[in-house]
C-alpha cells in the first residue's frame, strides 16, 4: 500500500466510518488488480469510475491518487464549520476486534512515519502485537508529555522571556506533577572574549570533492581564523584520527579530510556530517590546552 493509499485509509478511519473504509479499502485493492492501461505512443490511460487521466511516461499512479485524495480533502474541509463539527465520544481500545479498525489505522500511521523518518517498516501482525503495550502508554504519560512539550513550543513561538518557561517533573504513578522555572544557560569561558555552553556547535563546512578544502590544512585554517585560537589534534569519539606532534612537517594537503573521518558519501547520504573533537591552545607554540571547547561539526558539501 502507496503512503497516499494509507493516507486516505487513516482518514476515513479517523471518521470511524467502517462501511466506508471497507468500501474504500476494496475499491483500492480493486484499482490495484484491475486498472485498466492502454500503451498508445508512450501515453498512458488510466480510467476509473469517476475520472480519466492522460498522463506521460514521467508520472505516476501516485501522482494521480494524491490529486484525487487532495480534491476530495479539499471538498471535505469546506464542508467543515463550527456548527458542523460532530460531538466526540470516547472509544474503548480493543486491539483483538478487527472490525473496528483501530490496528488498521495504528498500521496506517505508523506506515507513514516509517516513510517520513526512513524506518524500516514492519507488518500488519507486528503492528498489532506492539500496539498492545504501547497504546496505554501514548494514551497516558506520552500524551501528558506532548501536552506539556506543546504549551512550552507555544511560548517559544510567541517569544517570552525566560520566567513563561518550566520545567516540569511527573510520575503518574504515584501521581504527581511538579514545575520549576529554568534558569538561563551557563556560559563557560574558553579564552579572552570566547565563551561555549552545553549547546554549542561549531559548524565548518567543506567541499568534499574540492582537493584544496578535503584536508586538514583547511579545517585548521578556518577554524584558527574563526574562533582566533589555534587547533591541535583530532579526535573522532576516543580514536584520535589526527596528532599534531605526530605529523609536524608533513605536507596536510595531501590526505583527505574525508579518508581521515572515515567518511563515506555514499554510506553516509542521509547525514552530510561528522562530528568531531579538535583541541585547541590560545597560543601556536603553546602546550597548553584550552577547556570548554565545543563540538566541532564538520559539514560535507
Amino acid at each position: 500500500m502507496t503512503r497516499y493509499k494509507m493516507a486516505e485509509f487513516s482518514m476515513l478511519s479517523a471518521n470511524n466510518d467502517i462501511k466506508a473504509i471497507n468500501a474504500k479499502f476494496e475499491k483500492i485493492e480493486n484499482l490495484d488488480k484491475d486498472k485498466k492501461k492502454e500503451n498508445m505512443n508512450n501515453n498512458i490511460i488510466i480510467e476509473d469510475e469517476n475520472n480519466e487521466h492522460n498522463i506521460n511516461d514521467n508520472d505516476t499512479l501516485d501522482n494521480i491518487e494524491f490529486d484525487n485524495i487532495k480534491k476530495e480533502l479539499i471538498s471535505y474541509i469546506e464542508k467543515i464549520g463550527p456548527d458542523k463539527i460532530p460531538e466526540l465520544t470516547y472509544a474503548e481500545f480493543e486491539k483483538d476486534n478487527d472490525l473496528n479498525g483501530q490496528i488498521d489505522l495504528i498500521y496506517s500511521m505508523s506506515g507513514l512515519r516509517c516513510l517520513n523518518y526512513g524506518i524500516e517498516p514492519f507488518d500488519w501482525m507486528t503492528c498489532k502485537l506492539k500496539a498492545g503495550k504501547i497504546i496505554p502508554a501514548l494514551s497516558t504519560t506520552t500524551s501528558c508529555i506532548s501536552a506539556l512539550q506543546t504549551l512550552e513550543l507555544l511560548k517559544l513561538i510567541k517569544n517570552l522571556d525566560i520566567q513563561n518557561y518550566r520545567n516540569t517533573f511527573m510520575n503518574l504513578a504515584i501521581p504527581i506533577i511538579q514545575a520549576s522555572q529554568p534558569g538561563n544557560v551557563v556560559n563557560k569561558k574558553i579564552c579572552g572574549n570566547l565563551y561555549s555552553n552545553v549547546w554549542d556547535i561549531w559548524n565548518v563546512e567543506i567541499n568534499k570533492d574540492n582537493q584544496e578544502e578535503n584536508n586538514v590544512k583547511f579545517l585548521f585554517d578556518k577554524l584558527r581564523k574563526k574562533y582566533g585560537i589555534y587547533p591541535k589534534d583530532i579526535f573522532l569519539g576516543k580514536k584520535a584520527v589526527y596528532l599534531s606532534l605526530l605529523n609536524s612537517g608533513i605536507n596536510n594537503n595531501i590526505e583527505s579530510l574525508t579518508d581521515i573521518l572515515g567518511y563515506n558519501y555514499e554510506n553516509n547520504n542521509s547525514e552530510n556530517y561528522v562530528d568531531i573533537s579538535v583541541t585547541f591552545t590560545e597560543k601556536e607554540n603553546s602546550q597548553e590546552y584550552l577547556k570548554n571547547i565545543p563540538k566541532i561539526r564538520v559539514c560535507f558539501k
